[in-house]
């Protein structure tokens, strides 16, 4: 997981916000992220373990930006990634780009989610 925050934050694209959302584990997750020191990092842990789909859904309510992109514990972004996906979302109506596949209603193919809401890409603001 050290590894998948790294990539993170090693972004050319500066202009985020990585929330870490840890889903009542006892693996330690907090122990890592806690240790690291920086203003883009908030830590959010749910009281009871949601399931992976709630704990999405959860995410898409904490976040703050403009976009959303959801991101694993064991995966990798390369150093230009967010700002690749931030060009490409900011292309217009035009350009799509898809980042989730639908999961237990998560997404629909519309861009919106199950409440009409469109998505946004976690982790970079415009």
């Amino acid at each position: 997981m050290a590894d998948a925050l790294q990539s993170v934050l090693a972004q050319g694209y500066g202009d985020f916000e990585l929330l870490v959302l840890d889903d009542a584990s006892t693996d330690g997750t907090l122990d890592v992220v806690s240790g690291l020191r920086d203003a883009r990092i908030r830590i959010h842990r749910n009281r009871r373990r949601l399931g992976l789909a709630a704990n999405w859904n959860r995410c898409l309510e904490l976040a703050g930006g403009e976009y959303v992109k959801l991101f694993f514990q064991d995966d990798l972004l390369a150093p230009d990634g967010l700002e690749r996906l931030v060009v490409s979302l900011a292309a217009g109506e035009g350009a799509r780009v898809r980042l989730l596949r639908y999961f237990g209603g998560l997404l629909r193919s519309t861009g919106q989610d199950g409440a009409g809401n469109r998505s946004r890409a976690r982790g970079a603001r415009r």
